[in-house]
């Protein structure tokens, strides 16, 4: 997944700081659907505008059940292996 990089750096202080924020393409996406809700400029209802996260939230979730998956059958092999 690529990310958009901001990195900005604070000012005056003894010693610069600087702060990374990544950005995913679909955290960008929600915040450009938030701005056109807002704006007026699309009457899509929320749930299709927050879409771009529960995206995100639909592959992590895919991938703890995909691991879960495969510990059980790992741990149900060695079981009837003994």
């Amino acid at each position: 997944m690529k990310h958009f990089e901001l990195i900005t750096e604070t000012y005056p202080s003894k010693s610069p700081k600087s702060i990374e924020m990544k950005l995913s393409f679909t955290g960008a996406l929600t915040i450009l659907f938030v701005g056109l809700k807002l704006t007026s400029v699309i009457t899509w209802p929320w749930l299709w505008v927050l879409s771009p996260m529960l995206i995100d939230l639909a592959i992590a979730g895919l991938i703890i059940a995909i691991a879960g998956l495969v510990f059980v059958i790992s741990k149900l092999v060695l079981l009837f292996l003994k």
